[in-house]
């Protein structure tokens, strides 16, 4: 508003004062005399600052907001100010800017009309104006609002986006603003904790780029300054998960370590690396995603500790403790893949399905994953957990139409298409999981459980038992479901069940597999693997080859190759009878490997992915 100038000189005064001059001046020429101009100087009026319980002072602008327990103070800075008066309504206040602040008392809710007309020097520099006594009046006018005002500050969105974080809120809409603070801690912080602030002064802007977040669970607050009152929104926790998935490789006969690129890389300064204690690199540019370590590679489920640091690109670093992030992640040789109970390879569709039940941490949620050729997720549900047990299997039918996940007492049927469970069955008693197999046509083998346990026939479609025979070791079924053995006795379908077709002439047999396209039965004893025409019960090939107790065999039907677990993984191509040894870290039959496709796979806390072929 357009202040109102009322300019006062005091004539009488002054002609008192002219003649006194005259009356002692025996020269009266124009040069004892100064033509002024007579228009009031307004730089002279200063500035109007308001501030509550007289602490920091804000310029006031258009409207005042004043609640219950709350002091208004008023002063002036700079200008030529002598006094001043306050009207509220047309009522003068009583305020004298120390003791008798302004308040609400005996003022109804809503709006006032709040007049503040100062005395201000006139700046004429005559000599009334340097005596003091000329001047002029300066009136603004205001509105005063008593109570709460309609709003609530709230962070209306968090998101990640082009190499950084971004912030949205809803915009204040008020004269008294001042500053947007957002202030951003430790998502598990208390009030007293160290935060770090971020301010906007422009009041139409409603959007931040938070260039300081490099990790973790932070707590964002918006807090609007009005003038030194705060108007806080209600706290948002964000978090958005860097999964860096380290990995190390051999590249030239050097050890590499390498990294995915970082969500909000823009706001990283700088990184380092260390592997336990030992710093492997620092001052890492952000835009780099592999150091060479001019090491040798470890073998294959050798593990250490690696960490990577990201720390944000901020002027006075450490200030809370999220201006540092580090993630550290167990390592071999090898591409991490998800930690897993089991996994499968199928053929027919080029993807690789893990299973994962733990009771204790690991880097990936309880549940079933599809990988695609090149071990990237690409499909994945939560809903199978460990609800009571925490050991399961995969297996599939030969053909890889059926796929199915396996707990001691429930077989999972799994639709491959969208992971979701059409079918759960299984038979009435418990089962082993090693050493269960499936048809093309829904028909399971499976031992029972005690020390005189049963090879069985499970039909999964009616969850009826079709054949059951006394357990002669490992047990395995053809893709047709005409067949199968346990131990050295091949059995055939029958009418509804199975009779003995003949005993095998093998002893100390530790390992059966049907082939999946090939009317073989692959047979490993503790020397010898066998190839064995089932359907013409004739003996087609075999290596010496020993396999102990504890070896995990297994058979690889992408690249037939069966597999043994020693000091070393072993591959023993059935083609040929070629061996391929791959280096490996094995203590008490832990960890496990798995030949499947092309990689050697092993889990410990994040699962790893060995290139074979």
């Amino acid at each position: 508003m357009k202040p109102f100038y009322s300019f006062r000189r005091p004539w009488t005064l002054s002609w008192l004062l002219l003649l006194c001059l005259s009356a002692c001046m025996f020269d009266r020429g124009d040069d004892n005399f100064v033509q002024v101009d007579p228009t009031p100087h307004e730089e002279n009026i200063g500035d109007i600052l308001y501030s509550f319980y007289a602490g920091a002072y804000y310029p006031l602008v258009d409207t005042l907001w004043l609640t219950d327990h709350e002091y208004l103070y008023i002063k002036f800075s700079n200008g030529k100010v002598k006094s001043f008066e306050i009207r509220i309504d047309g009522i003068s206040s009583p305020y004298d800017g120390s003791s008798r602040p302004i308040t609400s008392d005996n003022l109804a809710g809503g709006p006032h009309a709040l007049e503040i007309t100062a005395t201000v020097g006139s700046g004429t520099t005559s000599l009334a104006d340097q005596s003091g006594l000329e001047t002029f009046k300066h009136s603004y006018h205001y509105v005063l609002m008593i109570g709460k005002k309609n709003f609530q500050p709230q962070i209306t969105s968090i998101r990640q986006a082009d190499g950084t974080i971004k912030l949205s809120w809803n915009k204040y809409p008020y004269g008294d603003f001042q500053a947007y603070k957002i202030r951003k801690a430790d998502g598990r912080a208390d009030l007293f904790s160290p935060y770090r602030e971020l301010t906007v002064t422009d009041q139409n802007q409603t959007t931040l780029e938070d260039h300081t977040y490099v990790g973790g669970w932070i707590g964002y607050t918006l807090v609007v300054d009005q003038g030194g009152k705060f108007l806080p929104s209600g706290e948002q926790l964000s978090q958005f998960p860097y999964q860096p998935r380290m990995r190390l490789s051999a590249e030239n006969n050097s050890l590499q370590l390498s990294w995915d690129q970082a969500p909000y890389y823009k706001n990283i300064k700088f990184m380092s690396a260390s592997r336990g204690t030992e710093q492997l690199a620092a001052n890492i540019d952000k835009d780099k995603l592999s150091i060479d370590l001019g090491e040798t590679a470890p073998v294959f489920g050798e593990v250490a500790d690696y960490s990577l640091v990201l720390y944000a690109d901020v002027e006075d670093p450490g200030k809370i403790p999220e201006d540092k992030i580090s993630i550290t992640t167990q390592l071999t040789v090898g591409a991490p893949v998800p930690t897993f109970k089991d996994v499968v390879y199928n053929e027919a569709n080029d993807v690789y399905y893990f299973v994962n039940l733990q009771f204790y941490h690991n880097d990936f949620p309880d549940g079933i994953y599809k990988l695609d050729k090149d071990l990237n997720i690409i499909d994945s549900t939560t809903a199978y957990s460990a609800y009571y047990d925490d050991d399961a299997r995969l297996m599939q039918s030969p053909d890889g139409i059926h796929l199915y996940a396996v707990r001691e007492y429930l077989i999972t049927e799994i639709d491959q298409s969208n992971l979701t469970f059409p079918k759960y069955g299984g038979p009435a008693g418990g089962f082993q999981l090693d050493g269960m197999a499936a048809s093309n046509n829904n028909l399971f083998v499976y031992t029972t459980n005690g020390s005189n346990a049963n090879v069985n026939i499970l039909d999964f479609a009616t969850g009826q038992d079709v054949a059951s025979v006394p357990s002669a070791g490992p047990a395995h079924i053809s893709p047709d479901g005409q067949y199968f053995i346990t131990g050295a006795k091949l059995y055939h379908a029958n009418g509804g069940s199975y009779a003995l077709k003949s005993t095998l002439p093998y002893a100390n047999v530790r390992y059966v597999h049907f082939l999946a396209h090939e009317q073989k039965l692959l047979i490993s004893t503790d020397a010898q693997v066998i190839v064995y025409d089932y359907a013409g019960d004739t003996e087609l090939t075999r290596y010496a080859y020993s396999t102990g107790q504890n070896e995990e065999p297994g058979f690889n039907e992408h690249t037939l190759e069966y597999t043994s677990a020693k000091t070393s993984f072993e591959l023993l191509s059935i083609r040929d009878g070629s061996i391929r040894s791959v280096p490996i870290r094995r203590r008490y039959a832990y960890p496990k490997y798995y030949a499947e496709g092309n990689y050697l796979f092993t889990s410990l806390q994040t699962g790893f992915a060995l290139k074979l072929h």
